[in-house]
């Protein structure tokens, strides 16, 4: 049997949603911490090239990728409270290594290896959050558990920049691990929603097929977000090298401290638009908003440009990630939650993790200016493909 559901409920706002909410803020907060900081550092570090800047900072997503596909399929069997807290506590471990790490190889094992604590943290903190919030409020409380990352988002980009620039890399590394031993700290006395499998599903879990690691309803809409993590990591990983590279500052700081700013304000509402006037409402515009904000980049990594570009790529990939996620648990079954949860993070994750390798790939051949500019128009095949896997069946909820 399973227990009762939490969504029975009409109320949003209750302890455990909040306490989720903090352990994601605490635990995301290492992902861009890293993502956004190892491509500059391996260059500096190791004297690396544009390559294996861009291998350095996607092997943390590409760990990600591989736990996201198991992580789904025996979240429930092994328990999320159980899979929280030993996750969290790799994230804890992990980022001291990197200060006694002699080699670039080392440095991308270790980034792996901590790609695979944080997903299956990730996974499991979503899964939880989903399940406390009311069906009918699905897109506000997705809106606002994202704010959380958003937070995130934000806050840690701009403080790898300070760390790196005053305290050195070994100060980045440490904060590293203090922001999960806090996230670890509450799941302590949190006690999450747990699921027990009902018979026939423990006994899937003896069967291997690629319906069983990925929901096969959700890997349309989340290849869409496939996409837009592609574009995303151009900002991610490679504005600073860009900026550094233009005879300017880091600039990845500023950038992400309005793009956090704009997600916040973004996320008040966006998920009750899409509750209120249904999911093309909000998908096309902010497929625009985000590419428009992308291509404006090539302009230059500082000054009025570098801001508008954070204020747009901020309402729309920022909004973007709660939008798409919402879509990918609407069209699941509601026993699928944490596999659908799962396959919709393998994705992003998978674009997130191809993005730095495609760009450090193309920066010899196009240069900065020329990346942005192409990510900028990738955000046409990423309107088509929305529209052939959802966009044209969707009718908006006023029509």
């Amino acid at each position: 049997m399973t227990m009762a559901n939490p969504q029975a409920s009409e109320r949003l706002w209750t302890r455990r949603y909040v306490l989720a909410m903090i352990v994601n803020t605490a635990s995301t907060a290492v992902f861009y911490l890293f993502v956004s900081s190892m491509a500059l550092y391996a260059i500096r570090r190791f004297d690396a090239s544009e390559f294996e800047a861009g291998l350095t900072a996607a092997s943390f997503v590409i760990g990600g990728v591989s736990a996201r596909l198991l992580g789904g399929r025996y979240l429930d069997f092994l328990g999320r409270r159980r899979v929280l807290l030993i996750s969290l506590a790799a994230c804890v471990i992990l980022p001291i290594a990197h200060i006694w790490s002699e080699a670039l190889w080392l440095t991308i094992v270790v980034q792996m290896l901590h790609g695979i604590g944080f997903a299956m943290a990730s996974t499991a903190i979503t899964t939880v959050a989903f399940a406390l919030i009311p069906a009918t409020r699905r897109g506000e409380g997705a809106g606002f558990f994202s704010a959380s990352t958003t937070l995130a988002s934000a806050l840690a980009p701009l403080l790898g920049v300070v760390l790196v620039e005053h305290l050195g890399y070994d100060a980045l590394f440490i904060a590293g691990s203090l922001l999960p031993a806090a996230g670890l700290a509450v799941v302590c006395f949190f006690r999450p929603p747990e699921r027990v499998l009902l018979p026939e599903e423990r006994a899937a879990l003896k069967r291997f097929r690629l319906s069983s690691l990925l929901a096969p309803s959700v890997v349309p809409v989340a290849s869409v977000m496939l996409l837009v993590g592609v574009g995303y990591t151009g900002v991610l990983s490679f504005l600073n090298p860009y900026s550094v590279a233009e005879g300017a500052a880091p600039t990845g700081g500023l950038f992400f401290a309005v793009f956090g700013g704009v997600v916040l304000i973004s996320r008040l509402f966006i998920g009750r638009i899409q509750d209120a006037h249904g999911d093309n409402a909000v998908v096309y515009p902010l497929l625009i908003v985000f590419g428009i904000g992308l291509a404006i980049l090539s302009i230059t990594p500082t000054g009025f440009p570098l801001i508008l570009s954070a204020v747009l790529v901020g309402i729309g990939f920022g909004s973007l990630v709660p939008v798409l996620q919402a879509i990918s648990i609407d069209v699941a079954t509601p026993t699928q939650m944490a596999l659908a949860t799962s396959t919709y993070f393998f994705m992003a994750d998978l674009g997130i993790g191809l993005g730095p390798l495609i760009h450090g790939a193309l920066i010899p051949l196009i240069g900065y200016r020329g990346l942005f500019v192409a990510l900028g128009a990738l955000t046409i095949p990423t309107i088509l493909l929305y529209f052939r896997v959802h966009g044209h069946r969707a009718r908006s909820l006023t029509s």
